[in-house]
């Protein structure tokens, strides 16, 4: 019984761990390639998909939002540094301009052009 107790806690520590790290790794994932699906997220994190949105339910995240919110951080900040909308939208993983643009109006109420300065 108390090796099964160990066991226990080990797996509870274990989870505990990965929860605290996911979050921010799932986002360095997504900054890396904005245009990465959940598959190769779990994937590059040694999880399996269905896990990785469950832990991220845990945590009131999914993975959909916080790929959403990093691409928006990453466009506002290249918007705001004057790079043309159709290369922001190419780098934050639009395959086409009219993509973006409609993603951001949705995101934002404005068009990314009105954001550039």
């Amino acid at each position: 019984a108390p090796s099964e107790v160990r066991t226990d806690v080990d797996q509870l520590f274990e989870a505990l761990s990965l929860r605290e790290g996911l979050l921010p790794s799932v986002e360095r994932q997504v900054r890396d390639d904005p245009g990465a699906s959940a598959v190769s997220v779990a994937k590059a994190l040694g999880l399996s998909a269905r896990s990785l949105q469950r832990a991220l339910a845990e945590l009131g995240e999914t993975f959909v939002g916080v790929r959403g919110r990093i691409r928006m951080e990453v466009a506002d900040l290249l918007l705001a540094e004057g790079m043309l909308v159709k290369q922001v939208g190419t780098r934050v993983g639009f395959a086409s301009t009219s993509h973006f643009v409609a993603w951001y109006r949705a995101q934002r109420g404005t068009t990314p052009g009105i954001a550039r300065p």
